[in-house]
């Protein structure tokens, strides 16, 4: 019993032991762990401020960079100023070089033109009678030239009116074959509409305007309103009849210069059915 009682109590002693075994290990878990936390704080309060330095540092070289490039501008500003101020002072000084220059020529020029009015002056009366004697023969030869002049020129006028009129008369004679030729195609245009053209209504003699762009094959590639019938059912069943006649004039194309001109820009046409 004593053996037993013994065991007993070496079992007990041995649970005691592992449980405090294990409230020490744990205490020293808690302690690795807060130590651990404490070292991440650490590390992380080290990178903030680390963080905050450069950040401050950026902020400070920025405002070193902005204050250097304000001082750089500043400097280019009074370098500027500096020379157009010198460029102004150049200037002013080329002016007054230029000015003085000039006062000395007209000095110049004054004496000079002094100096032959008195060689003038000085001239005989054989001589002056000389001069004036040329004088009038140079006059009598510019009126003569003058009035040869006069002559050519009333014939040149009479000349350049009778071409004048000629050519407004040819211009006249080409608009109208132009005409003639423009209205040929758009009579034959509006027939090969008509031959398309489907209308229930009444025939009241309407009346709409259509402005036709053509292709070089005769294809109808623009249809533009330009004056209305009044009736837009008149109108849509001419468009519509347009429409289906295309391409005109098929057989019987207009040159490529004349349709470029006319049909290929747009022309405006009546269609009255």
């Amino acid at each position: 019993a004593k053996k037993k009682k013994q065991a007993e109590a070496d079992r007990t002693r041995k649970r005691d032991e592992r449980r405090q075994e294990q409230q020490r290990l744990e205490k020293q878990k808690q302690r690795e762990l807060a130590e651990k936390k404490r070292l991440r704080e650490e590390v992380r309060e080290l990178k903030e401020k680390e963080r905050q330095r450069e950040l401050a540092e950026k902020k400070r070289l920025r405002e070193e960079a902005r204050e250097l490039k304000e001082k750089e501008r500043q400097r280019e500003l009074t370098e500027k100023k500096r020379l157009r101020e010198e460029a102004r002072e150049l200037k002013e000084k080329e002016r007054q070089r230029e000015l003085t220059e000039k006062k000395r020529l007209r000095e110049e020029a004054r004496e000079l033109k002094e100096k032959e009015r008195q060689r003038a002056l000085e001239e005989s009366a054989r001589e002056a009678e000389r001069v004036r004697q040329q004088r009038l023969e140079k006059l009598r030869e510019t009126q003569k030239a003058l009035d040869t002049l006069d002559q050519a020129n009333k014939v040149s006028e009479e000349k350049f009116q009778e071409e004048s009129d000629k050519r407004n008369s040819d211009t006249l004679a080409a608009q109208a074959l132009v005409k003639d030729k423009l209205d040929k195609y758009i009579n034959a245009i509006v027939e090969e509409v008509y031959g398309a053209w489907s209308w229930g209504g009444t025939k009241d003699g309407s009346r709409v305007y259509y402005e036709l762009v053509l292709s070089d094959s005769g294809e109808v590639v623009g249809i533009k309103l330009i004056q209305s019938s009044g009736n837009s059912a008149y109108d849509q069943s001419v468009e519509k009849a347009i429409r289906k006649a295309s391409p005109l004039m098929e057989e019987d194309l207009p040159d490529a210069l004349f349709f470029q001109r006319t049909f290929g820009l747009g022309v405006n046409i009546k269609f009255e059915f």
